[in-house]
């Protein structure tokens, strides 16, 4: 369907959706025990996804110029989150990788995430369960999102890690 043809109650209603959904991931990122930013957590679940990115590949999935990819990182080295190393394939590159604490950091925020979505969708008539878990991977996947119901970033109880 043409663009300039999209009904404007499925624009309002992805519109009210994207909203709670932001405001549920501002709360979960807040409830990190260190201040981190939106851009930040995003580029340590990238890194979890697909470890070790190069600096560039980075900036291209978060849409920043390689200066601010390149300060972005930084603060995240410094807080002890990534490490960068030579790159195995090209000098030219650096390798970004995911350390434990960063790891850890993304399994604690993903947990309070999951709990806020779990309350939110326990609601959910059953009749309408599977309705909308198919609008929900239709979007995700018009948008690029791979869709892994398995996947680690689910998110675990930052308790139960600790044990």
């Amino acid at each position: 369907m043409p663009s300039d043809e999209v009904d404007e109650a499925l624009i309002n209603a992805a519109m009210a959706v994207s909203r709670s959904l932001v405001a549920i991931t501002v709360r979960s990122i807040s409830s990190a025990p260190v201040e981190i930013t939106v851009p930040q957590f995003r580029a340590l679940v990238l890194l979890e996804e697909r470890q070790p990115m190069t600096m560039a590949e980075i900036a291209t999935e978060l849409g920043l110029s390689p200066s601010s990819c390149t300060r972005l990182v930084e603060r995240l080295e410094r807080k002890s989150f990534v490490s960068r190393q030579p790159s195995s394939v090209s000098r030219r590159n650096v390798d970004v990788r995911l350390e434990p604490a960063g790891d850890a950091l993304v399994a604690s925020v993903m947990f309070h995430r999951r709990r806020e979505l779990i309350r939110l969708l326990a609601d959910i008539e059953e009749s309408k369960v599977a309705s909308v878990q198919e609008a929900f991977a239709i979007v995700a996947r018009l948008a690029g999102e791979a869709i892994d119901v398995n996947s680690s970033i689910a998110g675990t109880d930052p308790e139960s890690a600790a044990d």
